[in-house]
């Protein structure tokens, strides 16, 4: 068999362990690893697939899964095992009905705050359950005054996938229907206003370190120096930026409009997914293989969180004793959201896999002034409606 994924060298040398444990505990399953980076992966992936030479079991992102399924490209993962899967983990990965992809850990939306920066400005921590945007721009624009020159309350998140879908969701469409767009400019018109408004308030740093800050590497980004007393992420960060901030770093729900947990209109996201392919020269072997990495204990205790929570509850519960401070901070950040959990947002449609980048692209324009965010939010909607098609 060949596994194809992406990823740093910590990853393939966890992955390639687990490879190796389930060939050893099924006898003749030889497995050929392809590791590789994300730059290029999609562009090899599709040229496999179109010479009929594609691997039999792929690492998959969310922003290409409906693109693959629908080009039959992808094999129906029904016979895997996800009984112990926790809920709204499974529907992660399903496409017009069909189980494709097997969600390889689970992670969601995240405020990250640093304590020590709130209690050196003499600010409380705030109740998440309860907070709407308007509080958030309130803490912010306090912690700045409070803190230090040059520090601030909030890192900008108007080129921020994550933070721009809950917004989306709060406005009560979603970001993608039917294959198409699910928003109009009024909507992205209201985030790129609220990103410049916070900015123009001093929630924010200015234009120019927050460009920058985009790019930066994780350790030099403004909320891992300490330059920011909080910051919007993915869950399965934490790790990353505890060890970067040298703290013990709180997640918290992003902010609702109306003041409710379930009003944060907040869903679990697979990190990425384990998918067979159509073209498998083994596939059951390929789909036992699947099920391996997300459903053994075995593996569990290999791959830990490395690509996120496990969705299954008995790998998780057995890998307990094996997790960090940060690993067990995001387990208990998911669990809390169970009980609000929103409905898993429709697939990224086929041509919308740039999406962040567009989105950033027209963030700084307000931010830098180039563009308002009546003209920005018009122009975003525009380009990716004829991205998509």
């Amino acid at each position: 068999m060949r596994v194809v994924w992406w990823g740093n060298d910590k990853r393939t040398e966890l992955t390639q362990e687990a490879l190796d444990s389930f060939s050893a505990s099924h006898p003749g399953a030889a497995i050929a690893p392809e590791p590789t980076e994300w730059g290029g992966y999609w562009d090899r992936l599709a040229t496999q697939v179109a010479a009929q030479d594609a691997p039999d079991l792929i690492q998959m992102d969310e922003k290409y899964l409906l693109e693959y399924a629908r080009r039959g490209a992808l094999a129906d993962l029904a016979a895997v095992d996800t009984t112990a899967f926790a809920p709204g983990t499974v529907e992660l990965g399903e496409a017009d009905g069909t189980l494709y992809a097997i969600n390889a850990g689970t992670i969601a939306p995240v405020l990250m705050a640093n304590p020590e920066l709130f209690d050196q400005a003499g600010v409380p921590l705030p109740d998440d359950a309860t907070w709407t945007w308007d509080d958030l721009k309130r803490l912010a624009i306090t912690l700045t005054t409070n803190l230090p020159a040059g520090s601030y309350g909030l890192t900008d998140f108007s080129g921020r996938d994550a933070a721009f879908r809950v917004w989306v969701r709060q406005n009560g469409v979603e970001t993608f229907t039917d294959g198409q767009l699910g928003f109009g400019p009024e909507v992205a018109a209201s985030f790129f206003a609220m990103a410049k408004d916070l900015m123009d308030s001093g929630a924010t740093p200015p234009a120019s370190q927050s460009t920058e800050d985009v790019s930066a590497p994780v350790a030099q980004r403004l909320f891992s120096t300490g330059l920011t007393a909080m910051a919007i992420y993915s869950s399965n960060q934490i790790t990353a930026f505890d060890a970067a901030t040298g703290k013990d770093l709180r997640l918290l729900r992003l902010p609702s409009r109306d003041g409710t947990p379930a009003g944060a209109r907040l869903a679990y996201q697979a990190s990425m997914y384990w998918c067979v392919m159509s073209q498998a020269k083994n596939p059951e072997r390929a789909v036992q293989l699947a099920s391996y990495l997300v459903n053994d204990e075995a593996a569990g205790r290999i791959l830990l969180t490395e690509r996120g929570v496990p969705a299954n509850t008995q790998v998780l519960a057995a890998i307990q004793n094996d997790l960090s401070a940060s690993d067990k901070k995001a387990i208990a950040y998911l669990d809390s959201l169970e009980p609000h959990l929103a409905p898993t947002p429709p697939l990224t449609p086929q041509g919308a896999s740039s999406f962040e980048d567009v989105l950033i692209r027209h963030g700084q324009d307000v931010l830098f002034g180039r563009a308002t965010p009546q003209a920005a939010g018009e122009s975003f909607v525009n380009e990716m409606r004829t991205a998509i098609g």
